[in-house]
C-alpha cells in the first residue's frame, strides 16, 4: 500500500486575497443570519469565506480601537447628527412617517408636500440652521487657556532629515488659522478626488492588513462625496 505523501510546510494552493502566512485556528458557532449574511459578503467580493471572514475580524476590530481611542470624537460626531436630524424637523415637531400621510396635507400640491421632508444637506433653509447651530456648539465647546503651537520647537525631531516637510510643517502651524485652511483643502481635494492611487500611496497602505483592505476596497470619499451631493455641484469650495 502507497504510503499518502505528506504536504511540505507552505505547500498548497496560495490564499486567495490579502491575508497570507496564516498559522492560527480559529472556529467557532455562529446564527443561520450571520452566515448568510457571510455568504452574500463572500458573494459580493469574490474571495473565499477564510478571507472575507478575517477581513471583517480585522475591520471589525479596528473600529473597536477608534471607539475605544476616540470617544470625544465620537461625542462630538454623535452631537453633529443630532443637529442634522433637529434641522430635519425629525421628532421633534413632527413625526415624518405619519406626516406624509396627513390626510390635512393632501390639499397642497406635491412639490410643497415633498418640501416639507427636505434633508438638511440639500435646502438652504435647514442647511443654514445646522451650520449656526454646529458653528454654536463648536464655540461652546472651545477648551480654554493660551494659544500656541502644540510642536512648539519640536518640529525638527518630530520630521527628521527633511527640510522641506519641516518648513511646511512650520508654516501650517504658525496659526490656527493656517492649520485649518491646510486641513480644509486636503479633505475637500480628497472629497472631489477621481484618480487613481499613486504607487507611493499604494505602498504605504499595502504595509499593514488594514491599509491592504483599503487598497482592496479603496474608498477615495466618493462615497462621501455622493451622499454630500458634491457630484451636483462645481469644484472647489465654499467661502
Amino acid at each position: 500500500m502507497a504510503k499518502a505523501r505528506k504536504r511540505r510546510p507552505g505547500g498548497g494552493r496560495p490564499p486567495k486575497g490579502v491575508f497570507g502566512g496564516k498559522t492560527e485556528w480559529f472556529s467557532t458557532r455562529i446564527t443561520p443570519e450571520t452566515r448568510a449574511a457571510l455568504e452574500q459578503e463572500v458573494a459580493a467580493r469574490g474571495h473565499p469565506i477564510p478571507q472575507v471572514a478575517e477581513r471583517l475580524l480585522v475591520l471589525g476590530l479596528d473600529a473597536q480601537r477608534r471607539r475605544d481611542s476616540y470617544r470625544p470624537l465620537r461625542a462630538l460626531c454623535f452631537a453633529i447628527e443630532r443637529i442634522a436630524l433637529e434641522a430635519n424637523g425629525n421628532g421633534r415637531w413632527v413625526d415624518p412617517n405619519r406626516l406624509k400621510n396627513s390626510p390635512g396635507l393632501q390639499k397642497y400640491p406635491v412639490e410643497i408636500r415633498e418640501s416639507l421632508f427636505n434633508q438638511w444637506r440639500t435646502d438652504p433653509f435647514r442647511y443654514r440652521a445646522f451650520r449656526l447651530a454646529v458653528a454654536s456648539l463648536l464655540t461652546n465647546l472651545e477648551p480654554k487657556g493660551e494659544m500656541r503651537n502644540p510642536f512648539g520647537d519640536v518640529i525638527d525631531a518630530v520630521v527628521l532629515d527633511n527640510p522641506a516637510i519641516q518648513e511646511l510643517m512650520k508654516r501650517t502651524y504658525e496659526s490656527p488659522e493656517n492649520l485649518a485652511a491646510y486641513i480644509f483643502a486636503n479633505i475637500w481635494r480628497e472629497l472631489n478626488r477621481s484618480s487613481p492611487l499613486t504607487e507611493s500611496e499604494k505602498y504605504h497602505l499595502g504595509r499593514n492588513p488594514v491599509g491592504q483592505i483599503m487598497l482592496q476596497e479603496f474608498y477615495q470619499m466618493s462615497d462621501a462625496r455622493h451622499d454630500l451631493g458634491l457630484d451636483a455641484e462645481p469644484q472647489g469650495g465654499k467661502s
